[in-house]
């Protein structure tokens, strides 16, 4: 069994012997001076697999898509793999928890509004976070 156990926005990621180390993490608005704008977060992840006395891989997507009346665009995908194994945990008997640590900042947003970051595993979507975007008040409108 593979799941998602943590997808956010943060300031920024890193992972270290196997440790994800999260700073600002939980993103939900973010404020543009105008747009098109970049993103200018990152994207922090960990997926726990079960079950990993032998060597696996799986593949993970996270998709960046903006909602619209009537659905939601794709604005852009970033796809990656990962190995797992046993030596990935002290007991064969725990998950191998994966972290992942996503530099997305230049992800461009075309405008206000609600956005989707959708992670995929396997191709099946495994979690779902939402944010909105919109003008910095100190912004004049045009």
């Amino acid at each position: 069994m593979r799941h998602v156990t943590v997808l956010t926005l943060c300031d920024a990621v890193s992972v270290r012997e196997g440790l994800l180390h999260v700073l600002g993490g939980g993103i939900t608005r973010l404020e543009r001076e105008s747009f098109p704008a970049p993103l200018l977060c990152n994207i922090a992840t960990m997926v726990e697999v079960e079950n990993v006395a032998d060597e696996g891989h799986i593949d993970i997507v996270l998709r960046l898509l903006k909602a619209e009346a009537g659905g939601e665009s794709l604005l852009s995908e970033i796809s990656f793999g990962a190995d797992y194994g046993p030596n990935d945990v002290l007991s064969l008997d725990a998950p191998a928890a994966i972290p992942l640590a996503v530099e997305a900042a230049n992800l461009g947003l075309p405008g206000p509004g609600r956005y989707h970051v959708a992670a995929l595993l396997d191709g099946k979507e495994a979690a779902r976070i939402s944010f909105w975007a919109g003008l910095s008040p100190e912004t004049p409108q045009a």
